[in-house]
């Protein structure tokens, strides 16, 4: 069977669960957020449009994995290069999910 190259999009009829959830690994664990229909909900995108791109990626970090302390703390304890690498992923799964952007 041929290899699926990592970040391909897949027809919708063949998703997983999972593909609606964002996932990062720090220090050999991996945590996984809420679903992202589950949060970015017309009316969350509207109360948060005006944020600029870094407040708006601690917003949906937050949002994602509201109540998983484990996973907040484990985004705190990042240094930068890993923190802007995981931030920066998170914002570009969700453009994808919900084809938006956040301007300029």
């Amino acid at each position: 069977m041929p290899k699926i190259p990592e970040g391909a999009k897949r027809p919708t009829d063949h998703q997983s669960a999972d593909s609606d959830r964002y996932t990062f690994t720090h220090k050999g664990k991996t945590f996984t957020a809420r679903p992202y229909l589950d949060v970015l909900t017309p009316g969350w995108l509207r109360a948060n449009r005006r944020r600029d791109e870094t407040d708006f990626a601690f917003t949906l970090l937050e949002a994602l994995f509201e109540g998983d302390k484990a996973a907040i703390a484990a985004l705190d304890s990042m240094d930068w290069t890993e923190f802007n690498a995981t931030a920066g992923a998170v914002l570009d799964d969700m453009r994808n999910h919900v084809e938006v952007s956040l301007g300029e």
